[in-house]
């Protein structure tokens, strides 16, 4: 079975009904301002396994992405944001990581060159009032301390008109800010102190259902199994046995599927912190026993994620095996948007890693091969990856309907 070759002609054959499905969903959000999907694609079916409001990266992406991502910042901000001229960008604190740097002078480089003023600051950070950093690519980049008076964030004498967050703040909500006048986007609130990724995927699996029961397609092709639980604490093993159940649950919907249409795979799940990024507290496993059983290393990779912030909610998730390859490496592609307008992206492959692990970790590359856009609508060929047009035509309606779900999350949130 040849899922991409049947979704691709389903979006051939329906284009017009799914776009207006697509543009019905649109009238409904607000998307973020900017945001990134992880796609999984195992020939049997393609779905997202992560998406970022806060995405780092942008100095992974080619010089036609960054291109086109200024023009659609500049849309976007004038659409929302009429005479905005300065913006903030609120950093992560872990200045010290020379590749988060780039991301940053990047993103900075791409919002200068839609014509922006840019700063970049931090609320904490290790210095009194600026400090000059070296990026891993060797560029210079000043970081500021962000000061807060009269309900206005500002860095030395520039106040800006909106601040962009780059920020997730794992470790907790930035009290300081709430009190901020400017508008912040994406909004602090959907920072992982507060959001949940199950949270995430419970609206997306609503809108895969309405589109597959539109289109008449199996749901299953383009999502996953999941389930999670709060309350875990890793010290006592709180939640632990309640984990093992659901993955053996999550595991036995897969197995149906997997007979429904003989696949001869062997099912797997990831269990991950259910409010993180950066690849850390994940594993996979096949069954309960996988996780209740593991060793002490393993226990204390689980624990916590990014900064030390100890994990109290898992999410169990259907495992997608990749075939999508770069230099006969396993990969997976992360597809940027900027609103709802997608300026390609790039592979992340990893040397050291199989078909059903997590590749966000040691081992790992970046290669944007023909993920690199020609245009808005044409990519470059595939030279380096086995991935063809079809794949990312596939790839980025999926990140389209995934940034919808985060619009449907910005909703639920601003009614809290």
């Amino acid at each position: 079975m040849d899922i991409v070759q049947k979704l691709h002609g389903l979006l051939l054959g329906e284009s017009k009904k799914i776009r207006d499905w697509i543009e019905l969903h649109l009238t409904k959000v607000r998307l973020p301002i900017y945001s990134s999907h992880d796609i999984r694609n195992s020939g049997f079916k393609v779905a997202p396994v992560d998406a970022n409001l806060f995405p780092g990266g942008f100095n992974n992406l080619c010089k036609n992405s960054k291109k086109m991502s200024a023009s659609y910042f500049a849309e976007y901000i004038a659409k929302d944001f009429t005479n905005a001229k300065k913006i903030l960008i609120i950093a992560e604190e872990h200045t010290r990581n020379k590749f988060y740097l780039e991301n940053l002078f990047s993103l900075k480089s791409i919002l200068e060159a839609a014509g922006f003023q840019i700063r970049i600051g931090v609320l904490k950070g290790d210095f009194d009032e600026s400090r000059c950093f070296e990026t891993a690519e060797k560029n210079e980049i000043k970081i500021y301390k962000i000061q807060i008076r009269d309900n206005k964030a500002s860095v030395k004498d520039f106040v800006p008109d909106i601040i962009i967050d780059n920020n997730d703040f794992t470790e907790g909500e930035p009290v300081a800010l709430k009190s901020i006048i400017q508008p912040i986007v994406p909004q602090i609130d959907l920072g992982w102190f507060r959001r949940k990724k199950s949270n995430h995927f419970r609206i997306y699996n609503q809108l895969i259902e309405e589109f597959s029961l539109s289109f008449n397609i199996d749901k299953w092709f383009l999502s996953e199994f999941y389930d999670y639980v709060d309350d875990i604490d890793f010290k006592t093993g709180k939640g632990f046995e309640e984990v093992g159940d659901k993955i053996g649950k999550v595991i036995t919907l897969i197995k149906k599927k997997y007979e429904e249409y003989d696949i001869k795979e062997k099912p797997f799940v990831f269990v991950k912190n259910n409010a993180g990024t950066y690849g850390m507290a994940i594993m996979n496993a096949e069954n309960g026993r996988d996780f209740t059983n593991m060793n002490r290393a393993t226990r204390n990779k689980m624990s916590f994620g990014k900064g030390k912030t100890p994990v109290e909610s898992l999410i169990i998730q259907e495992g997608v095996p990749t075939i999508d390859k770069v230099d006969g490496y396993v990969a997976e592609p992360l597809i940027y948007l900027i609103g709802e307008k997608p300026v390609g992206g790039f592979f992340r492959l990893n040397t050291k890693r199989t078909t059903k692990e997590n590749l966000n970790t040691r081992g790992m590359l970046f290669e944007s091969d023909n993920l690199c856009p020609m245009n808005s609508d044409s990519f470059g060929k595939n030279v380096r990856s086995n991935v063809s047009s079809e794949n990312i035509k596939i790839y980025k309606f999926i990140s389209l309907i995934s940034t919808i779900t985060q619009g449907y999350e910005i909703a639920e949130l601003s009614k809290i």
